[in-house]
């Protein structure tokens, strides 16, 4: 029997009924439901489940029969998705109960209408690419990877950090800043546009390096292929300082040297054929209103 796996973080009393719509309507196409074990142990006094559910606790547990995963909360839970299944290569659809949702796109007030399209197999698979991070000691483990971005951050809110990069062993550049983002083009719409980042396409095969807040008020992003292998080294007059993937962080000693390219699996996302890139972006972004007086 085929399966639609759902993962989430939390429930609140607000979404109980939207959650409830979308469990009905898995389980009326005929599906059985798959459900992440922290989060089924939130939803379960809440929620109506007419048919035995299965649970999950890692992509081990993700068969064959998984068709889909849904993704319920918002980018941030979706993002903790993409490190969930890792490369069992089962698509995603994010439904949204946040806020800005470049990733989580499905709302509550499109909800039928976007469920009328999966289940009748109105949608494309939108192949992203993700950012894989090695360092010597594999800090990261299994979890190297982002959907976003890697962000490598000052920890002293005090003290700048030296920031040198390689790109295919060519000196880029040496960043004296905040930080440093090195973003894929889904990861262009979240921290890297908010540093004055170029949004990208998210099938350009491209990464974007972005500075936070530049001591040397010249400096800006640069787009570089995604087929370019970046070393990084981080330097900072504290002993220490933080690097991100997506959620996931570290901490390193100044000192420490980062090897930063395209992962060799990608993550499956279910676009709708109601909803594309462009009009995700004039929606989120508000392009094209007159707010004129």
């Amino acid at each position: 029997m085929q399966m639609i796996a759902v993962y989430g973080r939390e429930l609140l009393s607000q979404n109980i009924n939207f959650l409830q719509k979308i469990i009905d309507r898995i389980e009326n196409e005929g599906y059985q439901i798959m459900v992440y074990s922290d989060y089924y142990e939130k939803i379960n006094s809440w929620i109506n489940f007419k048919t035995p559910v299965a649970i999950f606790h890692s992509n081990i547990d993700l068969n064959e029969n998984v068709k889909f995963m849904f993704s319920i909360g918002g980018d941030g839970t979706m993002l903790d998705t993409a490190q969930l299944i890792k490369d069992s290569n089962i698509p995603v659809l994010g439904f949204n109960l946040g806020r800005m949702g470049f990733l989580s796109i499905i709302k509550q007030d499109n909800i039928d209408e976007v469920l009328d399209e999966i289940f009748n197999g109105k949608y494309i698979i939108d192949e992203r690419s993700l950012i894989k991070v090695s360092d010597e000691i594999n800090s990261f483990d299994c979890n190297n990877f982002g959907l976003n971005e890697v962000c490598f951050l000052r920890k002293n809110p005090y003290s700048m950090l030296s920031i040198s990069v390689w790109v295919n062993n060519l000196f880029l550049n040496k960043y004296w800043s905040d930080g440093l983002i090195i973003a894929t083009p889904t990861g262009s719409t979240a921290y890297s546009l908010s540093c004055s980042g170029p949004i990208l396409d998210p099938h350009v095969n491209s990464f974007v390096l972005s500075p936070i807040a530049s001591h040397n008020l010249t400096v800006g992003p640069i787009v570089i292929p995604d087929d370019s292998v970046i070393k990084v080294n981080v330097s900072c007059r504290d002993s220490e300082f933080c690097v991100n993937i997506d959620s996931i962080s570290r901490t390193f000693n100044s000192g420490s040297e980062f090897i930063i390219k395209k992962n060799d699996f990608k993550f499956k996302l279910i676009q709708p054929q109601s909803i594309n890139f462009f009009n995700t972006l004039r929606n989120k972004l508000n392009w094209g209103i007159d707010v004129r007086n």
